[in-house]
């Protein structure tokens, strides 16, 4: 298995939706690698010039698009939401964003390779060649993208669903960095601390007794990953975890969808230092919870420290009779090739 290394999300990271008509228009984006608003038509604008990028001046791009909008009627409310949408495309967006795309079923992430550009040529895809039944789109405001992988709308996290109802086509997913990241992501590290994440995949009734379990193995995650270079504090484990109790120091947080299915999300801060001398062993040992070891780390922990991670791990769960907690609740880590999300080598300079 390839060594797994935690990703770690960059500040200046923006996250944005784009609409693809009503989902119309969701395979000319994910087959042609793009993003497109359809707002800019009515300026009928010249091509953008190829390995050029279309950057017009804001003012007075802003008062074509208004004065064209008084002079046909259109209500004020329309033209200044879609004027702002405008902006935020040529102005706001920035390569190396993440973009989200919604169609019938689907959602799919992307990334921002591209700066904006005007192309008038419509982008077609065929659904039956046979029968010649094809779908142009039109919209002429574009930038590229890298796809990458795709989510069933019905798995999304409640918020995260939530915020796909507005009728904006393109908006700002910032506030959702979250559950972005907790939807495509086992672990990932963010302000020193690090973020865990599970889906509950049973559809059964969900016992108290099992919540409660499951919290307490992950209050002991953390104990093992921060303690496990100090491994005589861990050969009486009670008494360690104790006096991280005593000393106020387990800091693991959750939030969680405890529905059949739902969502389980934790994060863990580092209480002194950095995060990044015990982040390997905790995601391990969390990793291993899961039944197995689906995460690869080889070369970044020795043998005889992943065999005492899993045994801590058994024991634990054993002495929490919590073994068939995890089986029950059907709890799974995401799995989902987010390569193409992080690789910067396509992205234009």
């Amino acid at each position: 298995m390839d060594i797994y290394e935690v990703p770690k999300v960059p500040e200046e990271k923006r996250y944005w939706v784009v609409r693809a008509e009503g989902g119309l228009y969701f395979d000319h984006f994910t087959q042609h690698g793009l993003i497109a608003l359809g707002h800019l038509n009515c300026l009928d604008i010249k091509d953008t010039p190829e390995s050029g990028q279309f950057y017009p001046s804001e003012d007075k791009l802003s008062q074509s698009f208004i004065r064209y909008h008084d002079e046909i009627g259109s209500s004020r409310h329309r033209t200044s939401s879609h004027l702002t949408q405008i902006k935020s495309f040529i102005y706001e967006m920035s390569v190396g964003d993440w973009v989200v795309t919604v169609g019938d079923k689907l959602v799919r992430f992307g990334r921002i390779i591209g700066r904006p550009y005007i192309e008038n040529e419509p982008v077609t895809v065929v659904y039956d060649a046979m029968k010649g039944r094809l779908v142009k789109m039109d919209f002429t405001l574009r930038r590229s993208v890298v796809w990458g992988p795709s989510i069933l709308r019905k798995e999304l996290p409640y918020g995260l669903s939530q915020s796909f109802q507005s009728n904006l086509t393109l908006f700002c997913l910032d506030k959702h960095w979250q559950a972005v990241h907790h939807s495509l992501y086992p672990a990932f590290v963010k302000d020193n601390h690090l973020y865990l994440s599970s889906k509950i995949r049973s559809k059964d009734r969900i016992k108290n007794y099992s919540v409660s379990a499951v919290l307490t193995l992950l209050n002991e995650i953390e104990v093992i990953g921060k303690e496990v270079e100090n491994f005589d504090n861990l050969e009486n484990f009670d008494d360690t975890y104790n006096r991280y109790i005593d000393d106020n120091k387990l800091s693991i947080t959750t939030k969680a969808q405890f529905h059949s299915p739902g969502d389980i999300w934790n994060a863990i801060g580092a209480t002194a230092g950095s995060i990044d001398g015990w982040m390997t062993y905790t995601v391990a040992a969390y990793s291993m919870l899961f039944g197995n070891q689906k995460l690869g780390f080889d070369g970044l922990i020795d043998l005889q420290t992943r065999q005492k991670i899993w045994d801590l791990v058994l024991d634990r769960l054993k002495k929490n009779k919590a073994e068939k907690v995890v089986d029950s609740l059907k709890l799974e880590m995401p799995r989902l090739d987010t390569s193409k999300l992080e690789d910067s080598s396509k992205d234009e300079k």
